[in-house]
């Protein structure tokens, strides 16, 4: 069994930087997926309802100008 001063063969060494190298490209591989995911939905929401909200909020508008009270010069 191998210690901390004992050195490591070189297939040793190998070994342990070819498993560091899997689980980097699997932690990246999910840290893009993950990113890819939001940004797919954020796009998805906004096409699908950011039309719709900006409609709402003319309209609101629109409505709210026409209820405003009116003011009179005198």
């Amino acid at each position: 069994m191998a210690t901390y001063n004992e050195e490591k063969s070189l297939l040793g060494k190998l070994l342990t930087w070819f498993v560091v190298a899997l689980v980097a490209m699997a932690v990246l591989k999910l840290a893009f997926w993950v990113v890819g995911v939001a940004f797919g939905l954020g796009a998805w929401l906004l096409f699908t309802f950011g039309p719709i909200l900006l409609v709402g909020w003319v309209v609101m508008k629109i409505i709210r100008s026409f209820n405003r009270p009116r003011e009179y010069p005198y």
